[in-house]
């Protein structure tokens, strides 16, 4: 009997320290009302991270490309063109921080080394420079295991869902 409540007590502790990400995207400007989007200018994602090395350089450019691809992929989606010289320009900002793995796993629940994940997506008046519509997407992680302690599988899901989210609200007829 003891030994089965020993397997118990390990899998409680497993859970308790497997993944603990989540993604939640917040409308932070709607369209204004009456515009019709036929047509935009995709501008390089722009990113800032603390972290200052090898690795992060190459998960930076790895969700620069995504955010890139994530746009196109929902724009076409849409019937939207994208274009040079478009009257509206659709402009993406991701902040992260990458945090520590070691960090997450023995002192996560205390948020040692947690990871963060914020896009936001503008989509500009070219004339005028006003922001006609925006959207803001965060992700974090506090703690985890295994795959749950993987900061990028979870600054993938937070662009992926941004770009969904800021595709949904977007008026093409």
């Amino acid at each position: 009997m003891t030994n089965s409540k020993a397997w118990l007590a390990v899998c409680c502790a497993l859970l308790l320290l497997s993944g603990c990400g989540r993604v939640r995207e917040v409308n932070s400007m709607p369209l204004q009302q009456g515009l019709v989007v036929k047509s935009v200018e995709l501008k390089p994602a722009t990113i800032t991270s603390l972290e200052d090395n090898a690795d992060a350089d190459a998960y930076d450019r790895e969700l620069k490309a995504l955010s890139q691809q994530e746009l196109t992929k929902v724009l076409k989606a849409h019937s939207i063109n994208i274009a040079a010289g478009s009257p509206l320009i659709v402009e993406t900002r991701i902040d992260v921080i990458y945090g520590k793995r070691a960090l997450r796993l023995f002192f996560g629940m205390f948020g040692a080394g947690s990871g963060k994940a914020t896009v936001d997506m503008t989509l500009r008046d070219r004339r005028s420079g006003q922001v006609v519509y925006a959207t803001h997407g965060e992700g974090k992680l506090r703690r985890g295991l295994f795959i749950g302690s993987d900061m990028m599988v979870v600054a993938r899901r937070t662009v992926q869902e941004a770009a969904v989210e800021f595709g949904t609200k977007l008026d093409t007829h």
